[in-house]
This record gives C-alpha cells, structure tokens and sequence, in this order.
C-alpha cells in the first residue's frame, strides 16, 4: 500500500509531472513506476538583478524542514518585463509541506503610489484589471501603501522567521508562474530566497483531473482578486487535494 507524502503533489517540470502521472496510475496497478533523471540548471535570469545567496543571511538557525511560502500578488497587468506592468498588492503566508500554517496572521501590503502615478497605473491597466480592482477598492488604498523598498525588508524578514536557509522553502500558489515574474522584477531578493521549484495547485488540479478527480473547495466560485483572499483560497485547495490523495491512494 502507498503511504501519500506531500512530495507525489509536487510538479517541477514536464518530465517530472509525466513521471508522476506514471507513477500513480502505476501505484494503481501495481507495475513499478518509471523513473526519469531531471535536468540539471533552473533557467535563466531575463537581465534581472541577482543578489548572491551569501548575502542574504538569516538571523538565527533553525530547522531546515521544508516549507511552502504562499504568495499571491495584485497587479496592473500580467507582464512586469515588456509591458510595464506594476506590482500593487501582495499577501504571503507560510506553511509546512501538509499545508499547517506556521502563522495564522501572514504577511500583507499594499504598493504606495500618489495619486499622479496611481492615475498613470489606472490608465495603462486594461479594462478588466481597471474594474476588478476598483470593484475590491484596490485603486483608492494605494496612496496609503507602502513603499516597495520597505516591503521587500519586511516580507523578506517575514518569510526568513522559519525559512532561515536560502532555497528551503518553496514558492507556492495558483498559477505562480504569474506571481514568480513579478517576485523577479520587483522583489527580486525575495525571489532569489525561495527554491526554484514550486508548488502549483493549478497544476496540481489537472493532474488530479488526469486521474479521474475533480471538484474542490474552490469550484465554481469567481476569485475575489484581494490578494489575501485569494492565497487562502489555493491554500484550502492544496489541504483538499492532499486529502483527496491521502483517502483514494491509500
């Protein structure tokens, strides 16, 4: 009988992602799963700047379990490369690899813009990112944000309470490919701080999908696009996915 680790959830690449498929519907039949060796290197760094690891130094030693470090971000658009699309919001919590939370409270901040440049923000969103955030009252919470220097410190220090080793906690989410680029191009230490694989439940759901599992504490329901709401939202979908694959692998 297979014992369930949070590990089989965990999709790093397409042949990773392929091998778990195999492994699983081989788990099912009983036939030994194929094995396949990963690639070495994580990609390149698209010009952005990079801050040695040696630098980034933690304030005391702890243990190197590793941790999922949620992250969801608010934005302006979808690329912050080609289209100059700016960071507006972030929300961040932190948990082990069964999803307990470290902290109930989390991390939050709003980007601070004056009014000029929240103008400027509002006028180079599309419309859909003009109404969804005027919808949560996004636009009218910037002037009293944060400057993003400062956010990148705190959060930095945040996430480094229980992530004291470079690369030992995991980036996770819903679609975190989009947060990822956005860590890259505006809080780049942070980026560089987490492991470069990730832990994706959008991805995690198409391959429960490709096995027959389907629903979720999530379906059916619209994003609240309010960065914390919607953290917390993946992190209820990764306790259900976990579960569904505790109870029907078993």
């Amino acid at each position: 009988m297979h014992t369930f680790t949070p590990g089989d959830l965990v999709t790093t690449s397409r042949y990773e992602g392929r091998w778990q498929i195999e492994s699983l519907l081989a788990r099912d039949s009983g036939a030994p799963g194929r094995a396949v060796l990963m690639p070495a290197g994580h990609g390149a760094t698209r010009g952005r700047p990079v801050v040695p690891l040696t630098t980034l130094q933690p304030a005391a030693e702890k243990s190197a379990a590793p941790l999922l470090v949620w992250v969801d971000v608010e934005t302006t658009g979808l690329d912050p490369w080609d289209n100059h699309d700016e960071l507006l919001e972030i929300a961040v919590l932190v948990t082990d690899a069964s999803g307990n939370l470290v902290d109930e409270h989390g991390y939050h901040a709003v980007v601070h813009y004056d009014a000029e440049e929240s103008v400027a923000l509002y006028d180079h969103a599309d419309d859909t990112v003009r109404q969804m955030h005027t919808r949560t009252g996004l636009w009218d919470r910037l002037a009293a944000g944060l400057p993003l220097t400062q956010i990148e410190e705190e959060v930095l220090a945040y996430v480094q309470q229980w992530a004291v080793h470079p690369r030992q906690a995991r980036l996770a989410g819903s679609s975190v490919a989009l947060d990822r680029k956005f860590l890259e191009a505006k809080l780049p230490r942070l980026e560089q701080w987490l492991h470069y694989r990730v832990l994706d439940v959008s991805s995690n759901r198409f391959l429960l999908g490709a096995l027959g599992y389907f629903g979720g504490p999530n379906s059916g329901k619209t994003p609240a696009h309010t960065a914390f709401d919607d953290i917390r939202g993946s992190l209820d979908e990764y306790r259900w996915q976990l579960d569904v694959l505790r109870k029907e692998l078993a």
